[in-house]
């Protein structure tokens, strides 16, 4: 029975192999994937009962086969549904820890050990633009209480529409960025063993790269797909941190603002009322002690008989603007002149300043601000002073500051 399409499938030649064997019957069996062959043989002919119930058997042995391997490509594909299920919740997960992250340097050592994680690489370096740097640098990864050193990578930024700004390079594609990009990677890609680069860059800037050792099971890194999302993630990080970074340095600034224009108006509504040359150098000191933290604060005068002071003066004496100058001790100093007229009348000194960094814009603009409202009042109470021999006053010298003040309202 089905002796023609036994032929034709299992070819005549083996049909009769098989009958020379005392094989009756051949049972195709196929289900999926599977196809089987079921051979029979009797020690008679098989009858018409026999044939029609393996028949039968065979139909439903092929169903139950058809059935095994949905059953089996269902969990297949359920499984895979689960990896991708759970590959998504730790992108979710990760991405919002780095999105929690405030401080640059958090959200860098954090995006390191999950990108370590996630492609289970021997080694990991990353690569990030530090403006303050005005370079690429190599990030410095925590080492128990230590860090390490930040080494730099490359000079200046890459930006433009011709700089590759995102993807994952591999193989020979890491040594033609580095040549075309970025030469000092290369060394550290070697050092490393770095055969893979996941770039992070923005809209027209790259923010910087992660280079990947191979994987310590010795398989294949982990999902692209999923690297590639959580460097994106990373790149809007270390955009936000750079907004937060504009910010706090804006608010900063105002902060500083604000703090010397209460300063100067708290100087100048003192000197006005100040008839004392002693209680006026105390006053001028007191304030930047407590306003800015200046360490120490001297009022220096001209006629100082102290030489070191005397040495202080004598630089002032040489200067328009206040400026930072370094003394033979290597200590800076901050010198601020004080001139009404054509005479320097002293100068204030600062080493340090905890409020405004001493070399700064800030500091010279606000020492700046300074000299004119104490230089007069301080050329006044000296002058003043000068002219007054204990109970009597020497006319000459009145009439010589009186000349002199007219003088300069003529050329002003």
């Amino acid at each position: 029975r089905g002796g023609r399409r036994a032929r034709g499938v299992l070819g005549g030649a083996n049909l009769t192999a098989l009958h020379a064997l005392g094989i009756h019957v051949v049972l195709p069996l196929t289900g999926g994937p599977h196809r089987l062959f079921a051979l029979m043989g009797w020690d008679r002919a098989p009858s018409e009962e026999d044939m029609n119930f393996l028949a039968l058997f065979v139909h439903v042995a092929s169903k139950a086969l058809e059935i095994s391997a949905l059953h089996e490509e269902n969990q297949r594909q359920l499984a895979e549904v689960s990896t991708k299920a759970f590959a998504l919740e730790g992108i979710h997960s990760s991405t919002l820890h780095l999105m929690r992250q405030q401080c640059r340097h958090d959200l860098l050592d954090a995006a390191s050990d999950i990108l370590r994680e996630m492609s289970q690489t021997s080694h990991l370096d990353l690569v990030v633009w530090k403006p303050q740097a005005g370079a690429y640098v190599l990030h410095g990864t925590p080492d128990g209480e230590h860090r390490s050193p930040e080494e730099v990578v490359h000079r200046g930024i890459l930006e433009g529409c011709h700089i590759p700004r995102e993807g994952l390079l591999s193989g020979v594609e890491v040594g033609f960025f580095c040549d075309a990009y970025m030469p000092g990677l290369k060394e550290i890609s070697q050092r490393h063993g770095l055969d893979r680069l996941i770039l992070l860059g923005g809209q027209d800037t790259l923010y910087g790269a992660v280079g990947l050792a191979p994987a310590v099971t010795g398989k294949d890194y982990g999902d692209p797909m999923a690297l590639k999302t959580l460097a994106g993630s990373v790149v809007v990080g270390l955009e936000r941190c750079q907004l937060l970074e504009r910010v706090t340095d804006q608010r900063d600034a105002l902060d500083r603002r604000l703090l010397f224009m209460r300063l100067l108006r708290d100087i100048a509504e003192k000197v006005q009322e100040i008839n004392d040359l002693d209680r006026l150098c105390e006053s001028v000191e007191s304030s930047l002690r407590l306003a800015l933290g200046a360490q120490p604060p001297y009022l220096i005068l001209q006629g100082d008989p102290n030489s070191g002071r005397a040495e202080l003066l004598a630089w002032a004496s040489k200067m328009e603007v206040p400026r930072v100058v370094t003394l033979l001790s290597g200590r800076p100093m901050l010198l601020t002149p004080l001139w009404s007229g054509r005479r320097c009348w002293g100068t204030i000194a600062v080493s340090s300043l905890e409020r405004v960094p001493l070399h700064s814009e800030d500091a010279e603009e606000l020492f700046s601000l300074l000299a004119p409202l104490v230089a007069p009042r301080l050329a006044s109470l000296m002058e003043s002073r000068a002219w007054r021999r204990g109970h009597f006053l020497d006319v000459d010298a009145m009439v010589r500051q009186e000349l002199r003040l007219e003088l300069e309202r003529l050329e002003a």
